[in-house]
């Protein structure tokens, strides 16, 4: 067995838990409530011991990681440095009857030869909307705040120019906590601004929180659901119900309904709505599912309260339309959500511009160059809710829809999948959806092996 790593500096934590290794960015759940696998010989918060509730940092997870992964790899006899190789795979073929038929095309020209493969391929591309395409190269825009340097650079702003973040997600909430921490930055200084289409951010948790409690949550009727219509009403109505009762945070609420979206899904195709309007609904309204199923950690939810109260944080409701790079500063154009429903046009010129916006999940136009790869040969197909298609229990598959037995996949690539299987994004992603898919994949994998 070899693992490939492309970029070694974020092995056992990839983006989500290395995070530029900067110790300020909070992970955003408390320790006693992460399970990263059943296999760990040892639980996180037995590891973390007396990390504090408030928050704990995600290089601080990636130790952990490569410390569970260490002591396994001692249990087995295998030394972690004979597994693992560094470089980046740019395709696959399949040479049928050889021993080893899954040849790894590598990026410096020569390739590998195994008898499985596993994509595990992580996040590989970061959104990149067409106004950025004028800002490139620009020394006034950030486009990724976990790059090496890329926080020193965000600490060297000086304090007495002003910044737009571009999103309002976790990523924002990393890039303030670091603008925030600059001397001198003070309520007469011009304001940090984030934009997002909706303006929404991630709520805190509660220190101490327990856990859900999905028993107290009742089954939603909105499950019945025949039209998309329908069941949009349907989650309205029952989410106001439920939040009026303050016991029902709101990542509970979604935390027991997403069990409910196999069965959504089925009734909703029994009736005629297809997979793509399925898709299409969920990428409408994917930022506030987003920041209401996942919360941050307190001490970073008390750090953004008390820059918007102070005034030191806006956050707009506005579309981007247009950059441009000017003598001085960049110029920024944007549509206006208003409170009454109306739009209003805007424009604006900001000395520096930070990308806080995620990775591209869309599969269908990737410019990664293996996934690019295995589409264009019909290896792999897109998923339209993002990734590929897998089965349930990984296998990759093909235009003409079998599924390989060579080729398995897990994590990030199966984000479609999963969100129909129930995991709303970002949750899809998490480490106990990944170990489950790890575990039915091991399975899988063994059982082929045998069979050879």
């Amino acid at each position: 067995m070899h693992i490939v790593e492309e970029k070694p500096a974020q092995q056992y934590g990839g983006v989500a838990f290395n995070a530029g290794g900067n110790q300020q960015y909070l992970a955003n759940l408390p320790p006693h409530r992460m399970t990263p696998s059943s296999v760990f010989p040892q639980p996180l918060e037995q590891w973390l011991r007396n990390a504090l509730q408030r928050g704990v940092p995600r290089p601080t997870i990636q130790a952990y990681v490569q410390d569970q992964f260490a002591q396994i790899c001692a249990q087995q006899h295998l030394d972690p440095q004979d597994l693992q190789i560094t470089g980046t795979v740019e395709d696959i073929e399949i040479v049928p009857d050889a021993e080893q038929p899954v040849r790894l095309i590598m990026q410096q020209g020569d390739h590998r030869d195994v008898t499985h493969a596993v994509l595990a391929t992580g996040h590989r591309l970061l959104h990149n909307p067409p106004f950025f395409s004028s800002i490139k190269g620009d020394p006034r825009f950030i486009d990724d705040i976990y790059a090496p340097g890329a926080r020193d650079a965000i600490r060297h702003i000086p304090v007495t120019d002003s910044v737009l973040i571009v999103g309002t997600g976790m990523r924002a909430v990393d890039a303030i906590q670091t603008l925030a921490d600059r001397t001198g930055f003070r309520a007469d200084t011009p304001p940090i601004v984030a934009i997002s289409r909706h303006g929404h951010m991630h709520a805190a948790y509660r220190t101490g929180y327990p856990g859900f409690n999905f028993g107290s949550i009742p089954e939603p009727e909105f499950l019945q659901a025949t039209s998309l219509e329908v069941l949009k009403l349907g989650i309205v109505q029952e989410y106001k119900q439920l939040t009026r009762q303050s016991r029902h945070a709101p990542e509970s609420i979604l935390a027991a309904w997403e069990r409910g979206i196999p069965e959504v899904i089925q009734n909703l195709q029994a009736h005629g709505v297809t997979e793509e309007e399925i898709a299409a609904a969920l990428k409408e309204h994917q930022s506030l599912i987003a920041t209401r199923r996942i919360s941050m950690a307190p001490a970073a939810g008390d750090l953004i309260d008390d820059l918007q109260t102070s005034g030191r944080l806006q956050v707009w409701p506005a579309t981007i339309t247009d950059m441009l790079p000017e003598e001085v500063g960049i110029s920024v154009a944007y549509t206006m959500r208003l409170p009454n429903g109306n739009t209003s046009r805007g424009f604006g010129n900001f000395d520096y511009v930070i990308s806080a916006l995620g990775y591209n999940q869309d599969y269908n136009n990737t410019t990664d160059p293996l996934w690019r790869n295995l589409i264009n040969k019909g290896m792999a197909v897109p998923h339209p809710a993002g990734g590929v298609r897998v089965t349930d229990d990984g296998a990759l598959i093909d235009q003409e829809g079998n599924a390989s037995p060579l080729l398995s996949v897990v994590g990030v690539p199966r984000s479609g999948q999963a969100i129909f299987a129930g995991h709303l994004q970002p949750t899809n992603m998490a480490i106990p959806t990944i170990m489950q898919q790890v575990e039915a994949l091991a399975e899988r994998v063994l059982e082929i092996t045998a069979q050879r």
